[in-house]
């Protein structure tokens, strides 16, 4: 068991003008499904997508975010924050494995947390 991310087309609920719109990503973990913030999501796929032993640059994340003129650095590091509570609610120190974090060089997922 480990980690697998479920696309947003398979959530979905209809709006007012019966339009089918995607509301959210899910991430299984451990046989546990949590569901994702459009930015959490970003972020899980661009940590997903590195190759094993590189880091994702806070900068790559802004950018995958767009530039919505409110974002920070530190809008990164809370995102992060909440994805590790999501993703571990009881066990800080596994907070702290799952997304690794290493100054000057970014974030990543240690291939220990990803299906084989």
């Amino acid at each position: 068991m480990g980690i697998c991310f479920i696309p947003a087309a398979l959530h979905t609920k209809r709006n007012r003008n019966n339009n089918v719109f995607a509301t959210s990503n899910l991430l299984s973990v451990f046989g546990r499904e949590i569901f994702l913030s459009a930015k959490e999501t970003s972020l899980v796929v661009l940590l997903l997508k590195t190759p094993p032993g590189q880091y994702v640059s806070r900068d790559a994340v802004l950018d995958a975010w767009g530039d919505t003129g409110e974002l920070v650095d530190r809008s990164v590091d809370w995102a992060v924050k909440k994805l590790r509570i999501k993703v571990f609610p009881t066990n800080v120190e596994a907070r702290r494995l799952f997304v690794q974090v290493s100054y000057g060089r970014g974030y990543r997922i240690p291939e220990r947390w990803l299906l084989k």
